[in-house]
């Protein structure tokens, strides 16, 4: 992400991305237009930028910026992952054709495979989240207990902290 950029406007694209997951908007947009400034037609950040601006109820806005950047870059799975914006307006439909077109660009992006997973199961889509489950565990049943014997026995003594217990108690269970 942010990688065609020099790396002053990597660095603020980078500022975007944690604007955003921290939920500094006015922040991340700030960022976003100084990037725009020099290079007006950056894909990422103008998608990032809509999403931003999702976020802070300018949702007008919002979809037709990123309406627009996906017509223009239309191989990045940035901009398609971030067109998948139709989830927070419950269009879970449009939102998994997004994510579907930004598998196909970058399979193995397990960020896009968890967000399309999740509104698989949402849609009761039991094929799709399937065939996600299949390609993320590509294995059999022995080797996957053999895969985590091997992982428990790297673990330290007081192994799990607090705040991955349910996590650990998972993947004993199964």
């Amino acid at each position: 992400m942010g990688a065609s950029l020099p790396p002053k406007e990597a660095n603020l694209f980078k500022l975007i991305v944690k604007s955003y997951e921290t939920k500094q908007y006015k922040k991340g947009l700030k960022a976003a237009d100084a990037i725009l400034k020099k290079f007006p037609d950056h894909g990422e950040t103008l998608s990032m930028k809509g999403l931003t601006l999702n976020c802070m109820d300018r949702k007008t806005e919002a979809y037709e910026l990123v309406r627009l950047v996906v017509k223009n870059d239309v191989k990045s799975h940035v901009c398609w992952h971030v067109y998948g914006l139709y989830r927070s307006d419950r269009e879970y439909r449009e939102a998994i054709k997004c994510y579907r077109n930004a598998l196909r660009i970058d399979p193995d992006n397990i960020e896009i495979l968890r967000d399309l997973s999740l509104l698989q199961a949402q849609m009761r889509d039991l094929t799709g989240i399937y065939a996600v489950f299949l390609f993320l565990v590509d294995i059999s049943g022995a080797k996957a207990i053999e895969i985590l014997e091997a992982f428990e026995g790297t673990l330290e003594d007081d192994y799990p902290p607090d705040n991955e217990r349910c996590e650990h108690g998972e993947m004993l269970l199964y």
